[in-house]
């Protein structure tokens, strides 16, 4: 049996419209338009509004609504102000409201301590006061016994010895100055010759260019002392 060419596309024809009726089938109805709203009258939204009356604060100088209270700050009928402003006859923080019958608020002021500077005295160290040198011996020990003294000393140079300066006496302390002579004047040398008791008790602390030791400083009286040691 030969079929038609034109039948062989009849079942092609037919896929697409039964996969569009699927399609509708399992979708459900198709959604419907969103009512619009109706036409504004123009006739309407001309009438005016009328509001209930407001429940703020009324002008300066009027009298507030039946049922309202003024605030603190705010002028009473008849008076002019600014709201912060204290009434007539009150006391206020500036910028800060004042009630009737409450005093001002009052800070108290601190005051700092005076102190005194403190006077300082000039640093200043009193020196100690230097002793007076002893007096002249009047009795013993004498020139001759000085030098006859000295003489007999290991280390004196055997030279002309004459006493320049002394001898000086406290208790049984001396000093003496004696002066040994040379060749040249420049090389004349003066002993410093300090001494302690008297007549045969007369011996030789120290002896020399230098006299200041332990001894004339600790045991010494203060006028002998100044002289060997100079304080």
């Amino acid at each position: 049996m030969r079929v038609s060419p034109h039948t062989r596309l009849i079942p092609r024809m037919l896929i697409p419209a039964t996969l569009g009726l699927l399609l509708l089938t399992s979708c459900g109805k198709p959604p419907r338009e969103l009512p619009s709203s109706p036409p504004l009258n123009a006739s309407q939204s001309a009438v005016p509004l009328t509001l209930p009356p407001s429940l703020g604060l009324p002008p300066l100088g009027q009298t507030p609504l039946p049922g309202q209270t003024l605030l603190p700050g705010q002028p009473a009928p008849g008076q002019t102000g600014f709201p912060g402003q204290p009434f007539p006859g009150q006391t206020g923080l500036p910028g800060q409201p004042a009630f009737p019958g409450v005093p001002g608020r009052t800070y108290p002021t601190y005051r700092y301590p005076t102190v005194a500077p403190t006077k300082l005295g000039p640093e200043t160290v009193s020196p100690t006061p230097r002793p007076t040198p002893a007096p002249r011996c009047t009795g013993s020990p004498t020139n001759v016994q000085i030098l006859d003294l000295l003489k007999k000393q290991a280390g004196v140079p055997k030279a002309t010895l004459k006493v320049v300066n002394g001898p000086y006496c406290a208790t049984d302390w001396s000093f003496s100055a004696v002066e040994v002579s040379g060749s040249n004047p420049d090389q004349l040398e003066p002993l410093m010759v300090v001494t302690r008791g008297k007549d045969a008790t007369l011996a030789i602390v120290a002896a020399g260019s230098e006299v200041c030791i332990a001894p004339v400083q600790t045991s010494a009286p203060p006028g002998i002392r100044v002289l060997a040691c100079g304080f």
